[in-house]
């Protein structure tokens, strides 16, 4: 996988990232497959620190920049997105010579900055008063755009990424260490020699334990080996190049679903690498498609973690906050991600900084402060509506994080 921009006209995608944040006054930022912020128009994601003020770290950022990468492939080639912090963007990957990046706009805004502030940064992030100063005052930097606009420019976008990301065959070739003088000799010669097909399985398992022991660099080259015998072995007989390419990739696939690369998208990819197979009709075309399916399949095995991750946590909240009001348990929660609870439990400590049942109980003591503050509602009736259906243990929560009981909470607050 080709992690720089080595061979990547990367003037050309800052040229269009510099012209596309000219003339639509929003931030634009280059980014690469990990996520690394190669170049910024404007002010983007680099610039942006409304997420280190609120104590967010950067590397979220990170993982927000991947992901949508990862899902242009899935609408169009543009993502439009919430950041961590709740701001839009919305983003198109570019392909050069068998090379990845990823051009996105934002953050900005698609409601009013009050909105926001009230709604993101008080409810979600627990800022108020003279906490919300630093906030507020950076948010003024940040442009406000209509949906209606977001989407025109988004495609606008796309199309832009489109016209630079038209691949050069030779370079994209050179991916699999394929020499097309070297292939034409091997063709010929086989036909004139009669050359039966002899498939290299002591490569294919070495391939395949080389995924398995998460060995990058090593499968990489094995992989490039198998090809090229798939290739230059099969001589003239192209609709078995074909045959013997698409088997090898299942066989590829299923190695990666063993060791936890997205079931989902590797069918996905599979699935589309058939349909865009048939109507291939030589070797140039075919290295094309490989190059770009190859880089896709190694992101998955070798860089998926960070990607997963961000996935299954935006679900699991998602999940959270639709079902919060019920009594949920976390193994709930980690059947609708489809992890083991053990595993998700170490997942969610790890990206949220806290454990399943803390983020539960926080997220319900939060609706029950808005609730406590409206009239005729009793704080029985609050502790039930948000989740707790024990009122001892509810007042204990409570308590625990907001240092008196729901009661006095109510008494303190204005206007009751």
């Amino acid at each position: 996988m080709i992690q720089t921009l080595s061979d990547f006209d990367f003037e050309l995608a800052v040229e269009c990232a510099a012209e596309f944040s000219l003339s639509t006054g929003l931030g634009c930022v280059v980014s690469n497959l990990k996520g690394e912020i190669l170049h910024e128009s404007g002010v983007g994601c680099k610039s942006c620190d409304i997420c280190e003020v609120v104590g967010v770290k950067k590397a979220k950022c990170c993982g927000s920049l991947v992901y949508a990468m990862d899902e242009t492939s899935r609408f169009d080639n543009r993502y439009i997105y919430f950041c961590k912090m709740g701001l839009t963007c919305f983003s198109s990957s570019v392909r050069q010579a068998g090379a990845y990046a990823s051009i996105t706009a934002g953050p900005f805004l698609m409601i009013k900055p009050d909105e926001y502030e009230a709604n993101d940064l008080s409810e979600n992030f627990s800022l108020r008063g003279s906490a919300l100063e630093p906030t507020v005052k950076m948010l003024e930097q940040v442009p406000i755009v209509t949906p209606l606009r977001v989407n025109a420019l988004s495609r606008l976008l796309s199309k832009s990424v489109t016209f630079i990301s038209k691949s050069d065959q030779a370079s994209v070739v050179r991916d699999f260490d394929i020499d097309h003088n070297q292939f034409s000799n091997c063709w010929v010669g086989r036909k004139n020699s009669g050359r039966l097909w002899e498939y290299p399985v002591v490569i294919e398992k070495k391939l395949l334990a080389s995924i398995s022991d998460s060995d990058k660099p090593r499968t990489q080259k094995l992989l490039n080996q198998l090809l090229g015998h798939i290739l230059f072995l099969s001589g003239e007989d192209f609709d078995r190049i074909k045959s013997e390419t698409y088997e090898l990739l299942v066989m590829i696939s299923r190695t990666a679903i063993d060791v936890g690369a997205s079931a989902e998208k590797i069918l996905r990819l599979n699935h589309r690498f058939w349909n865009d197979l048939q109507p291939v009709g030589n070797v140039d075309e075919l290295c094309v498609l490989l190059s770009g399916l190859m880089n896709k399949y190694i992101d998955n095995i070798f860089n998926l973690s960070d990607k997963r991750d961000f996935d299954v946590i935006q679900r699991s909240l998602q999940y959270i906050n639709e079902n919060y009001s019920q009594k949920i348990t976390l193994e709930d929660v980690a059947n609708a991600v489809y992890m083991s609870p053990t595993y998700f439990s170490k997942v969610f400590k790890k990206n949220m900084g806290c454990s399943f049942i803390m983020y539960l109980n926080r997220l319900r003591i939060e609706k029950c402060k808005q609730l406590l503050s409206q009239r005729g509602v009793s704080v029985g009736e609050i502790g039930e509506m948000t989740g707790f259906l024990d009122q001892s243990y509810f007042t204990k929560v409570f308590k625990r994080v907001e240092g008196v009981s729901p009661r006095y909470f109510r008494k303190s607050l204005v206007g009751n």
